[in-house]
């Protein structure tokens, strides 16, 4: 007698927390996390094909990758940023 296979396909198990964001999510937190640790870079913005490090100076840029985790890093200079008061 002749087994039939019933269509059983084994599901593999989900990356993450459940509802604890997407990939994209991830990955911004583990960019903020190793570029925050960088003496003069004062700001972080991740985009789809971009990463934008805002930074103090060229003397900065200097010691920045091209690349992280094949997204292009691209810097801007701004200077020091900082609180001001408002009065």
């Amino acid at each position: 007698m002749a087994t039939k296979k019933t269509g059983s396909k084994t599901s593999t198990p989900k990356l993450g927390m459940v509802g604890c964001g997407t990939a994209e999510v991830m990955f911004k937190s583990q960019v903020k996390k190793h570029f925050e640790s960088i003496d003069g870079v004062v700001g972080i913005e991740v985009k789809e094909t971009k990463i934008i490090l805002r930074i103090r100076d060229e003397e900065v840029a200097k010691k920045l990758p091209k690349t992280y985790r094949r997204r292009k890093i691209e810097t801007i200079v701004t200077g020091v940023i900082s609180k001001r008061e408002v009065k």
